[in-house]
């Protein structure tokens, strides 16, 4: 067996999930974006949502759909 692999039973990786998002909404909420995320994620997520709005997205089926 492997000594550097970690096994994590599925409930308890259910309350570190939890408990990062508990974190990342409390930094959220007092913490500005630019501050939390690198500014490539920003620029990232401002074009996603430019893309949702302006209604130009397309269904994918799987990973192999967002390679370009």
């Amino acid at each position: 067996m492997d000594k550097t692999a970690v096994k994590v039973p599925v409930k308890d990786l259910n309350k570190i999930l939890k408990a990062y998002r508990t974190i990342g909404d409390f930094l959220e909420h007092y913490i500005s974006p630019k501050s939390l995320y690198k500014e490539e994620f920003i620029k990232g997520i401002d074009i996603a949502l430019t893309e949702v709005s302006r209604k130009k997205t397309k269904k994918v089926k799987d990973f192999s759909d967002f390679v370009s």
